[in-house]
């Protein structure tokens, strides 16, 4: 008797959990990139400092950036990276709307040089984080450090092995400045960059930690902590039915109409569920009645 009731059990059941599984895969969508460019001039002041009096210096650029029009010094400058579409992601949330992303460029290279000999650092391959509303900007670093000597002071001869220095981190934070959606094209900017330096590098002592050696260990929170806004353009593949116009920000309270349409797919599974629930119980009570099991009750014989 059983395992006449076995086969029509199992059946109803997968069919039931089907349902749900579906209903809730509807919630997921995602915007895939395709290409982009970040465009961010870095700091202006770094700029001004390599190409002034004192540092006397240049810049050359390698890769996948290029260098936009007017002064190099001014406010309006900016460099181009190319967007690596292979390792950026915008991440959504199950509503659809955008959390978080990581936005990270192809191999390129800045190498600022001056101070006759003394200067000689490397960005390579900028990146953005967005968090919420929180923006970071870092890279990749090169660059030489000699414990206790002054910067300005290096020679050719410390670019050693030993005092080589590499890695990878931020060095700039500020605020998303919305998101723009318009057809396959996403944009957004991080304003009010500022720089934020290792909490080790102290200047004054001659101590740089980490990324700060891109910038000579000059700039903290007191001096000169201004950082160039960050500007990405991408294009993307649109599969989460976004509208064209501005794409709603992660924290921005949803309309009554948003929250409706938002829900619409968990409360679609809801029911789904309850249907297939209710699609087992009715096919076990024919399954029992044919099998004989309920005859035996006493209020079956009523």
């Amino acid at each position: 008797m059983f395992k006449r009731l076995a086969v029509p059990v199992a059946a109803t059941m997968i069919a039931a959990g089907i349902a749900v599984p579906q209903a809730v895969a509807s919630e997921k969508c995602s915007i895939e990139v395709v290409s982009g460019t970040l465009n961010w001039g870095i700091k202006q002041s770094w700029r001004s400092y390599v190409q002034g009096p004192i540092a006397k210096g240049k810049w050359e650029t390698a890769g996948s950036v290029s260098e936009g029009s007017g002064g190099k010094s001014s406010a309006g400058f900016a460099f181009t990276f190319e967007v690596d579409p292979q390792t950026s992601k915008v991440v959504l949330d199950s509503r659809g709307k955008v959390s978080s992303a990581e936005i990270k460029t192809k191999m390129s290279s800045l190498t600022f040089t001056g101070h006759g000999d003394s200067l000689r650092s490397v960005m390579k391959s900028p990146y953005v984080s967005v968090n919420g509303q929180d923006v970071k900007a870092g890279a990749s670093y090169e660059g030489y450090y000699v414990e206790g000597k002054e910067m300005t002071k290096y020679e050719a001869a410390d670019r050693t092995d030993a005092n080589k220095k590499t890695g990878t981190d931020t060095f700039a934070s500020g605020q998303l400045e919305g998101w723009k959606l318009n057809s396959e094209n996403l944009s957004f900017a991080g304003k009010n960059m500022r720089y934020t330096p290792k909490p080790l590098t102290d200047g004054k002592k001659n101590i740089i930690d980490g990324i700060d050696i891109l910038f000579m260990g000059i700039y903290n929170d007191e001096y000169k902590p201004e950082v160039d806004d960050v500007n990405i353009e991408l294009t993307v593949k649109n599969n989460c039915g976004l509208k064209n116009g501005r794409v709603p920000e992660a924290e921005k309270p949803q309309s009554p109409k948003d929250l409706s349409l938002g829900n619409f797919p968990k409360i679609w599974s809801i029911v789904l569920g309850v249907a297939g629930l209710v699609a087992t119980v009715a096919v076990l009570f024919q399954v029992a009645m044919k099998s004989g099991v309920l005859r035996n009750l006493p209020f079956m014989n009523v």
